[in-house]
């Protein structure tokens, strides 16, 4: 009886071991999976936001057009965005509309948004925790961390003002009446990681700006 308790007593053992194994390799499986695809996604991003700013930032002799702006998956790339805080290396591409495909590389402008720079608001839309993770850290921003926006018109500072959270269906933090004639930033993600049942929101306003280089 001793010897069928001891050899039961070693099944489950074994049995708990493997299942521990196997629990691990999933687990490893799909956070491997998770980390290349945002690995991936900021590498495409990237790549985009360079050749923005090489163009936006390039001077171009007058009369010879403008210089030649990458396109993502909506067109062409209509602005870059820095924000020190996050990291040196921190740069993500915009581009027209917030569908699936544009998020996948990069950060959105919201339809009915002025462009950069102009009054009224200007909002723009990144993933949390997936495609990249752009917006990720944006909970620590906090007020008076800058903001810079590059396009074909030059750099736009913002510094940040404000910041919550919101239901998704509250599109109030982006609408134009929210700006009050400033010319103003948003930033909008979800919240909280991993998660998407309500939306943190970055307010910023226009603080400085530098047109773009003409030879």
């Amino acid at each position: 009886m001793k010897f069928l308790r001891r050899a039961r007593g070693s099944r489950v053992r074994l049995i708990g071991l493997v299942t521990l194994v196997v629990g691990a390799l999933l687990t490893a499986g799909v956070g491997g999976g998770w980390w290349w695809t945002n690995r991936q996604a900021r590498t495409t991003a990237h790549s985009l936001a360079d050749r923005a700013t090489q163009a936006f930032t390039s001077p171009v002799e007058k009369g010879t057009g403008t210089a030649v702006v990458p396109k993502g998956v909506a067109g062409p790339v209509v602005a870059v965005v820095k924000i020190p805080k996050l990291g040196a290396d921190w740069r993500m591409p915009v581009e027209q509309g917030t569908g699936t495909e544009v998020l996948r590389q990069g950060l959105g402008l919201y339809e009915g948004s002025p462009e950069p720079g102009r009054r009224g608001n200007v909002g723009i839309a990144g993933h949390r925790t997936t495609w990249g993770a752009p917006f990720r850290e944006i909970n620590t921003l906090a007020d008076g961390d800058l903001i810079r926006v590059w396009t074909a018109r030059g750099r736009f500072d913002y510094e940040v003002v404000g910041e919550g959270v919101t239901d998704p269906a509250d599109v109030s933090v982006i609408q134009q009446r929210t700006a009050k004639g400033q010319a103003m930033l948003t930033l909008t993600t979800c919240h909280p990681e991993f998660s998407a049942t309500e939306r943190l929101y970055v307010h910023a306003v226009l603080v400085g700006s530098r047109p773009a280089a003409r030879a």
